[in-house]
This record gives C-alpha cells, sequence and structure tokens, in this order.
C-alpha cells in the first residue's frame, strides 16, 4: 500500500503502474515491466505470424492494469509464464550448445 502511504489519500492507487512504482521504486517497476516488454521485444524481431499472440497479451494486461492493480493477482505471474514459455517455444533464445567431449576409439583387439 506504497501509494496510499505517499499519497496521503490511505487507499491504493486502482492502477497497477503506480502502485508498483510506489511499492517496488523506479527499480522494480523496471523489472516488473520488463519482464513484459522483453518478450515482447524478442517476437517482433522474430517475422513469424504466430507471434502475435504475444503482442495480444501484452497489450490486453497492459489495458488491465491500467484500470486496476494486478501483481496481486496469479493471473499476472501466469501470463508472464506463458509469454517467456511462447518467446522459448518458437526458438528465440538461442542456447550455445557446449561441444560434447568424444572418448577415444575402444581397440578390440590385444597387440602382443
Amino acid at each position: 500500500s506504497g501509494f496510499g502511504i505517499f499519497s496521503g489519500i490511505g487507499t491504493y492507487s486502482h492502477n497497477n503502474f503506480g502502485e508498483v512504482l510506489c511499492n517496488f521504486g523506479i527499480i522494480g517497476f523496471i523489472l516488473y515491466y520488463a519482464n513484459f516488454f522483453l518478450p515482447l521485444t524478442m517476437s517482433i524481431r522474430k517475422k513469424d505470424e504466430e507471434m502475435y499472440i504475444i503482442a495480444i497479451l501484452v497489450i490486453v494486461y497492459l489495458l488491465r492494469s491500467f484500470f486496476g492493480v494486478t501483481y496481486y493477482a496469479k493471473e499476472a505471474y501466469l501470463v508472464i509464464a506463458l509469454l517467456f514459455f511462447l518467446t522459448k517455444d518458437y526458438g528465440l533464445y538461442e542456447f550455445k550448445k557446449k561441444p560434447k567431449k568424444v572418448a577415444p576409439p575402444a581397440y578390440d583387439e590385444v597387440i602382443i
């Protein structure tokens, strides 16, 4: 209830942006909303038609968070997990594969 304390009104802000900013500061605000904009920017770079769902999820969540406090709800974290799952599923994260160590060839014959 950081907004109620800082504003003197005594109630929460009825807006997720203001509530996250007052509760967690600018660093927390950036870290929280980076979870939405990182998958969005990654989906824009990937020019597939299937990636529109990420933009829709982000826009709907941002509109919803404009009209109410949503970071308390479990569905906010479900949306974040879904966004990162979708970006991973479509190959937007590229992990470097480590080369496998190859064992030396085994000798079947005994040399005398």
